[in-house]
C-alpha cells in the first residue's frame, strides 16, 4: 500500500474512502429495508463502491510501470479520483432519497444528477485513454509480458467502459411514453427487451429472462485486472517471458471474443445463462469488424512490428480461420453443390452459411496479403503514402491490390537502382 502511495497519492486515497463507503453501505443493506427497482436499495452504492476502489488500486499499480509519464500520471489520477468520488457520492445521495441514480430524468434534480454522473464519465474515460496511449508507446518494461497485459486490458476496459453508452437510450417503450404522456421519467436502460427491474441473478442483480448489456460492460472494465493476474500466475509458475508474451496476446484476443460474445447475446435480448444461437447476419458484422480493425492498423500504425508481425499476421487472420473453420463445419453439406464447376459453386452459395465461410475466407487471406505489403514495403524503404493505395485495393479487390504493389515495388527498385 504504501508502494501504490508513492504512485499515486489521490487514488490510493480514494479507494480508502471507497472501501470505508464499502462497509457503510453494506450495513445499510442489511438494516434498510427499502427496495428500488427490485433490489435493495443500498445494492448499487454497494456495488459502485468496491468496484472504483478496486479500479482505482489498480490504475496506482499500472502507474508503477509507466516511471517516465509523471504528467500523464497525475491528470489521470487527480481526474479519476475526483470524479469517482463525485460519483459514488451521486448514486449514495440517490438511494437516500430513495430513487434511481441512472437513466432517471423525472424531475430537473434527477435528470441534473444523471447529466453530471454521464459527463464525469466521459472525462474519466478521456484519462483512462491518455493512459492507455502511454501503455502502447512505452518501450521498456521490467516484464514484457506484463507490459502487453496492461495495453491490452487497459484498452478492454476502455471499450467496456464505452458499453455504457449503449446504456443511455431510451428505449421504444420510454419513447412512446414520452410522446404519449409528453414527458420522460426514464431515458435508457441496461435490460434489452424487458424494463429494469425483472427477476435477476443473486449480488449482480443481472437479468436472468432478457439481455443485460451490464454484464459485458462488467466484463470489458475488469480486463485491467484479469489480464495482467493472468500473466503473474503464468509468471510464478515459471513460464519463460517469451512464452508468456504470447500468452498475455491470446489471453487478449480470448478476452476480447468473450467481450464481443456477450455484447452481441445482450443486445439480441437473450440471458447471460440462456445464449442461444447467432445468425449468419450477425456473425457477418463481427468478422467485418474484426477484419475491419486489422487493416486500420495497417494503415496507421504500419512501422510497428507488433502491428504487421503479430496482429495482422496472426491474431486476427487466426480468429477469422477459426470462426471458418467451425462455420463450415457445423454446415458442411446443408446444400447440394461444389467446385467442379460454376454452377455447382453457385448452388453451394446458396446457403448463407456457406456465403458466409467464403466472405470469412476472403476477408482472412486479404489481411495476410495487405500485412505482407506492409511488412516487405518496410523491408525495402518503400514510402507508406505509396502502399496505402495498394493497401486500399488489396482491402476492396483482393488481387488488384496485390498487382499493384508488385508494380509499385519494381518500379521503386529500378528508381533506386538508377539513383
Amino acid at each position: 500500500m504504501t508502494r501504490l502511495w508513492r504512485t499515486s497519492p489521490p487514488l490510493t486515497a480514494v479507494a480508502m474512502v471507497m472501501l470505508v463507503a464499502f462497509g457503510a453501505f453494506v450495513a445499510g443493506i442489511v438494516l434498510d429495508p427499502r427496495v428500488i427497482t427490485g433490489v435493495p436499495a443500498w445494492l448499487k452504492p454497494a456495488k459502485f463502491a468496491i468496484s472504483t476502489a478496486i479500479y482505482s488500486l489498480t490504475l496506482a499499480w499500472v502507474f508503477g510501470s509507466l516511471p517516465t509519464w509523471r504528467r500523464t500520471r497525475a491528470i489521470a489520477g487527480w481526474t479519476t479520483a475526483i470524479v469517482f468520488a463525485i460519483e459514488v457520492a451521486i448514486i449514495a445521495v440517490q438511494a437516500w432519497r430513495g430513487t434511481t441514480s441512472h437513466f432517471n430524468v423525472s424531475t430537473v434534480l434527477d435528470g441534473v444528477l444523471f447529466g453530471v454522473m454521464g459527463t464525469l464519465i466521459i472525462v474519466q474515460t478521456a484519462a483512462s485513454a491518455a493512459v492507455a496511449t502511454a501503455l502502447w508507446r512505452e518501450r521498456v518494461f521490467e516484464d514484457r509480458a506484463i507490459g502487453w497485459a496492461l495495453r491490452l486490458g487497459m484498452t478492454l476496459t476502455i471499450v467496456g467502459a464505452a458499453t455504457g453508452g449503449l446504456m443511455t437510450r431510451p428505449t421504444a417503450a420510454q419513447l412512446e411514453q414520452a410522446r404519449t404522456a409528453h414527458v420522460m421519467m426514464v431515458a435508457g436502460a441496461h435490460t434489452v427487451g424487458a424494463p429494469d427491474g425483472g427477476p435477476g441473478l443473486p449480488a449482480t442483480g443481472w437479468s436472468t429472462e432478457h439481455g443485460d448489456l451490464r454484464v459485458p460492460h462488467f466484463v470489458g472494465l475488469h480486463a485491467l485486472q484479469v489480464l495482467p493476474l493472468f500473466v503473474i500466475a503464468l509468471r510464478r509458475r515459471g513460464w519463460p517471458e517469451s512464452l508468456r508474451v504470447r500468452a498475455a496476446v491470446w489471453a487478449g484476443v480470448a478476452y476480447s471474443g468473450l467481450y464481443v460474445a456477450l455484447l452481441v447475446q445482450a443486445l439480441r435480448g437473450q440471458p447471460v445463462l440462456q445464449p442461444g444461437a447467432m445468425t449468419p447476419d450477425q456473425i457477418f458484422s463481427i468478422v467485418n469488424l474484426v477484419a475491419l480493425a486489422g487493416w486500420v492498423l495497417l494503415a496507421v500504425l504500419p512501422g510497428r512490428a507488433w502491428v504487421t508481425s503479430l496482429i495482422t499476421t496472426a491474431v486476427i487472420p487466426a480468429l477469422l480461420a477459426a470462426t471458418y473453420i467451425v462455420v463450415l463445419g457445423l454446415h458442411w453439406g446443408d446444400t447440394d453443390g461444389g467446385f467442379g464447376s460454376l454452377s455447382q459453386v453457385a448452388t453451394l452459395f446458396t446457403s448463407r452459411w456457406a456465403l458466409l465461410a467464403g466472405w470469412t475466407h476472403y476477408l482472412a487471406f486479404d489481411l495476410l496479403v495487405g500485412s505482407w505489403e506492409a511488412r516487405d514495403a518496410r523491408a525495402h524503404g518503400i514510402p507508406h503514402w505509396l502502399v496505402l493505395p495498394c493497401l486500399f485495393l488489396t482491402f476492396m479487390f483482393g488481387p488488384a491490390g496485390w498487382l499493384l504493389y508488385m508494380t509499385v515495388r519494381a518500379m521503386r527498385g529500378r528508381v533506386l537502382a538508377t539513383a
